[in-house]
């Protein structure tokens, strides 16, 4: 390997412990509290250096948030790629509710990132950009199962519905999605006999 080659992989390591810095630090202190220094410190690295491989500290946050939110989503998407039936879609999307504790870093990423989000700038473009892809893999879901309605619109609130409980139930843990779901399905009009072969 040549000497060129490896500046480029040292550079591509330090770069993505930035990024895993971000992650970690995000859901732990804060997305305001992440400052240069806190997050140079955190990945071992001098604070200069996160200007030589970002623009900006706000765009190494942004790109390590969206980046994982993006992951996050992606195994949910999959699934519905799979051929799974509404009932079976529904069930996947608020196990989250009870995979993970309200206070799970996974979940305070969200909040943060969507919070920095609401206040503009390029994060809110990325985020509202990987919600529309997830929104409209999950759109062409229902279609696919034969949902009666319009999909586009029932993707977005159904997304919707489950972030907002995953929201509130680090104030009410009671909030479980063995109460979600019934609710959620009738809402969505899913009946044995919509959902076919389906209890």
């Amino acid at each position: 390997m040549t000497t060129a080659h490896l500046k480029t992989a040292k550079g591509t390591r330090t770069r993505d412990r930035m990024l895993e810095s971000a992650v970690v630090l995000i859901p732990r202190l804060g997305w305001s509290a992440v400052t240069a220094r806190v997050l140079a410190g955190h990945a071992g690295v001098r604070p200069g250096i996160i200007h030589y491989h970002f623009d900006s500290l706000e765009a190494l946050l942004a790109e390590a948030a969206v980046g994982a939110v993006r992951e996050a989503l992606e195994f949910p998407s999959r699934q519905l790629e799979s051929g799974i039936s509404l009932d079976e879609g529904l069930h996947m999307f608020l196990a989250a509710l009870d995979e993970f504790a309200p206070d799970e870093p996974v979940n305070l990423l969200f909040v943060e990132t969507f919070l920095a989000a609401a206040r503009g700038g390029v994060l809110r473009d990325e985020l509202a950009q990987v919600l529309l892809d997830f929104r409209t893999r999950t759109a062409r879901w229902l279609e696919r199962v034969g949902f009666d309605g319009d999909a586009d619109a029932t993707a977005a609130v159904l997304a919707a519905a489950v972030d907002g409980l995953m929201l509130h139930r680090a104030l009410d843990p009671g909030l479980t999605a063995d109460v979600a779901f019934p609710v959620l399905r009738r809402a969505l009009g899913i009946t044995a006999a919509t959902e076919g072969s389906s209890p």
